[in-house]
């Protein structure tokens, strides 16, 4: 996540290069994995029990 995360920075900064951004998005790996909707309720069933 730490290169995920410069870039993010440095596209941030450089919102108005879009050569650069396109140079920032270039090998970042998978894109991170979120919560499926339908695990929401699994993962929230057992809270306050």
């Amino acid at each position: 996540p730490a290169k995920r995360a410069a870039a993010i920075v440095q596209a941030v900064t450089n919102y108005n290069d879009p050569k650069k951004i396109a140079e920032l998005s270039e090998d970042l790996g998978p894109a991170m994995v979120g919560i499926n909707e339908d695990e929401i309720k699994t993962l929230m069933a057992e809270r306050g029990k």
